[in-house]
């Protein structure tokens, strides 16, 4: 791994954690020791800015008598804020709330000093301008990415189905061939492919980690929220006798993240979402196809990448954030088009970089027709229509029988 060959001081490397998983396992290829750390971009942002926590958030909450989510979003943008003096009425009033909540956020000045320490590589992330303003802060600094010129020809489809049915026959060709299953990833594949990839895959008999369930899903905490209030101390002691322990225990152990507050209406919404991002520990394969974003891909991996249509890959900024486009540019912060330029470039370096790449996109399905990706424009890719074979599943070829039977009778 080049990444590797040329390192030889003290280093941090900072990467995804799945950059991290494939970078620790090529390390087993060396006869040496790394003195390594791993960092992700956003623990790096943490520690060489700040960080905030329940207090801050509550604080901000019944000072300005917001909703939750809007509370961390004004929070999360304050880390933009530079010393530049503009007048901008959205960049002064997050100026007024970082100057009145200052001593609520979490500095770390002696980790920041500590990684000043290393020599520093970023490792296939796309380097913006905030990220590139970071890292400035910093002595040594190297940006390193994959260099490759891999082509890849796209899969086109009518239907939804379609495209799953023939992602299940190429993961059964990858594991006649010899491919460990757990090398095979799906991706790009959002909610609305869950149905179909559950009932395809099942027919396949191909096991595959879905999506996880959040507490917010549960009965358990439907029964919590619609009994919710000031004390939960009757609510609490019903789901103990009545719901699944795993899932009580997890509701259990948010309400008591909120000990500083007394009257829990007060942190309804900050439970709520904490409710919706916790989330219930589902059927574990040893041997599966997981489901992994874009950003993930490694070389080491064999990727599906369904719904390469437009709007999903790239995926597609607007002007919509609390910073809008003016308080972006005043920043010195990629606009809408900027960032949309950025997230095309970041998803051509990783289809280059990266050789086992299948890719499909679909016309239509029960709800919306879709256009393929721009960048099969862009990267002139080649199209390919093909036809489906019946030598995996008879399940699923008597499912697809009856089918046809329906629509002829």
């Amino acid at each position: 791994m080049k990444l590797l060959d040329n390192i030889k001081n003290k280093t941090l490397i900072i990467c995804s954690n799945k950059a991290k998983k494939s970078i620790l396992n090529e390390i087993n290829n060396y006869n040496k020791l790394f003195n390594i750390k791993f960092l992700t971009k956003e623990e790096f942002y943490k520690y060489t800015y700040f960080d905030y926590d329940k207090n801050t958030v509550y604080y901000l909450m019944n000072k300005l008598n917001i909703k939750y989510d809007i509370a961390t979003s004004y929070l999360n943008n304050l880390i933009y804020l530079n010393d530049t003096k503009c007048d901008n009425i959205k960049i002064n009033f997050l100026s007024s709330i970082k100057s009145d909540i200052d001593n609520l956020l979490i500095y770390n000045k002696d980790m920041r000093n500590y990684i000043n320490t290393f020599d520093i590589v970023v490792y296939n992330y796309t380097v913006d301008k905030f990220f590139k303003r970071t890292l400035n802060m910093y002595n040594k600094v190297d940006i390193y990415s994959d260099s490759n010129t891999y082509t890849h020809v796209v899969n086109h489809f009518n239907t939804m189905d379609e495209e799953i049915e023939y992602i299940c026959q190429g993961i059964c060709d990858l594991v006649c061939s010899g491919v460990d299953l757990n090398s095979i990833k799906l991706c790009c594949v959002d909610n609305t492919y869950e149905g179909c990839i559950k009932r395809i895959f099942d027919m396949y008999n191909i096991p595959i980690n879905l999506y996880k369930t959040s507490i917010y899903e549960t009965t358990a905490c439907s029964y919590f929220l619609s009994h919710y209030s000031s004390d939960l101390t009757g609510v609490v002691d019903y789901l103990v006798n009545t719901f699944d322990n795993n899932v009580t225990s997890e509701i259990i152990k948010i309400i008591n993240k909120y000990t500083f507050e007394v009257d829990k209406n007060k942190v309804y919404d900050m439970i709520v979402a904490d409710l919706k991002n916790s989330y219930i520990s589902n059927i574990k394969y040893e041997k599966c196809v997981d489901i992994i974003s874009i950003d993930d891909i490694s070389n080491n991996d064999y990727v599906f990448i369904a719904k390469f249509n437009e709007g999903s890959v790239p995926k597609t900024y607007k002007d919509e954030d609390f910073l809008s486009d003016c308080e972006l540019e005043l920043l010195g912060l990629e606009t809408t088009i900027e960032k949309n330029i950025l997230e095309k470039d970041k998803v051509i370096n990783i289809l280059k970089n990266n050789k086992n790449i299948f890719i499909s996109y679909k016309d239509k399905d029960n709800i919306k027709a879709y256009y393929p990706s721009s960048l099969i424009r862009i990267l002139n890719m080649e199209v390919k229509s093909p036809s489906i074979s019946f030598n995996y599943s008879n399940k699923y070829n008597k499912y697809k029988l009856c089918l046809m039977l329906d629509d002829y009778y």
